[in-house]
């Protein structure tokens, strides 16, 4: 899935750039805002009816997003080889501590009675 998905995204890629070559310059643009063109039509150039160019250009925009998208979520859900770093981190990270559960059987059996004396000094009568 991840070999199709990069493929299909290299694909993309390419097409996406022949197209945004293809295509013809505005003419003025941003430019034209700041008195580098001379001509005042527009600030950000003259609206023009859609061409095939800049509809392909959205579409292969639209669907190189979607693809980078997906192979980001792909690759941080599979296990790739890691850096060196990463393994140092592993290495060095503290590792936990087993605890010991008491068996089923010694839940249930009552445990010897202790006999309690009080605390020095806690309160009561002076002790001889």
């Amino acid at each position: 899935m991840y070999n199709f998905i990069l493929v299909f995204h290299i694909i993309i890629c390419l097409l996406l750039v022949i197209v945004i070559l293809l295509q013809a310059g505005k003419g003025g643009g941003l430019a034209s805002a700041f008195g580098g063109s001379g001509t005042t039509e527009a600030v950000f150039g003259g609206r023009q009816a859609a061409t095939f160019l800049s509809k392909a250009t959205n579409v292969l925009g639209t669907l190189f997003f979607i693809s980078s998208f997906g192979l980001a979520l792909i690759s941080s859900y599979t296990e790739g080889p890691r850096s060196a770093v990463q393994e140092q981190l592993i290495e060095s990270a503290p590792r936990p501590v087993p605890v010991t559960q008491p068996v089923a059987d010694d839940l249930f059996q009552e445990e010897p009675a202790r006999e309690q004396s009080p605390a020095p000094g806690a309160g009561g009568a002076a002790q001889p």
